[in-house]
């Protein structure tokens, strides 16, 4: 999460949607804010549980969706690209074999729940979007160069991080199981 209080700004860093990008863009230095934890994939919800709702809604807040089939594809690539520092990866030799991981709760290879967390979990209370912003990361350029327009701050150049640039062909398991365990999303986001 990324917190600004000049503007007052709230980004909901959903992983596998460019919220790297998006930090290195608003953040100078390696400044945190208070409010934030350790980890930066805290959801809307637990926010407001820890800092109540003033915080939240005293901020403008935005945060970035992804397709789920190509976001589910790039949590696949990202943990092959570091099984150096997680070898237990290393036994996933494709993306079904994810979603084998997946579906019998494996807590060798699921070892943050944020790697598999729907994205309607971020950012949506009572079944709500919350956030004042939803941008799409199929066009976050032009989304985020509009997004920093509207709320009155420069323009500020998007760097390209932490991509993994993997081309998967999903199987149709892989589809299914997207299609099913991101219905939400699916629904929720227009996907």
């Amino acid at each position: 999460m990324i917190i600004s209080d000049q503007p007052p700004l709230l980004f909901v860093h959903i992983p596998k949607t460019a919220g790297v990008s998006i930090s290195r863009a608003l953040v100078e230095g390696n400044t945190k804010h208070p409010l934030c934890i350790k980890s930066k994939h805290e959801t809307a919800a637990a926010f407001i549980a820890r800092n109540g709702p003033e915080a939240f809604h005293g901020r403008h807040t935005f945060s970035v969706v992804r397709h789920p089939l190509n976001r589910f594809l790039s949590q696949y690539a990202f943990m092959k690209k570091h099984q150096d520092k997680w070898p237990q990866f290393e036994s996933l030799r494709s993306p079904d074999d994810f979603v084998d991981a997946i579906e019998r709760n494996d807590t060798n290879i699921i070892i943050r729940i944020e790697q598999i967390l729907p994205q309607c979990a971020y950012i949506t209370l009572d079944g709500a979007i919350c956030v004042d912003d939803v941008l799409r990361h199929e066009a976050i350029e032009s989304e985020f160069r509009n997004f920093c327009a509207k709320i009155g701050l420069a323009p500020r150049h998007l760097p390209q991080a932490n991509r993994t640039n993997a081309k998967l062909s999903p199987s149709e398991k892989v589809k299914a199981f997207v299609t099913h365990y991101y219905a939400e999303d699916f629904r929720l986001f227009g996907y």
